[in-house]
């Protein structure tokens, strides 16, 4: 939860770390398992586009620590 960032239009989700064929894998995931539609940008980030953004807080918010919900919030 700490290694992503909430953009003005979406969700970071930086997977730059990884290679690209792994963040294709993730990206399939995230559509087949809850319908998340994500593109893939620089650095092989994740972006989750803005039309999934309560969708996306609703699945991730229970699983959130405290100190880390304002990343959540719509800047």
């Amino acid at each position: 939860m700490d290694d992503g960032d909430n953009h003005k239009s979406g969700y970071i989700l930086n997977t730059s770390g990884f290679v690209l064929e792994d963040v294709k894998l993730l990206q399939g995931v995230l559509k087949d398992n809850w319908d998340l539609e994500t593109s893939i940008h620089s650095r092989n980030r994740l972006y989750i586009k803005s039309s999934y953004r309560q969708k996306f807080i609703e699945l991730v918010k229970p699983h959130f620590h405290s100190t880390m919900l304002y990343k959540l919030i719509n800047r």
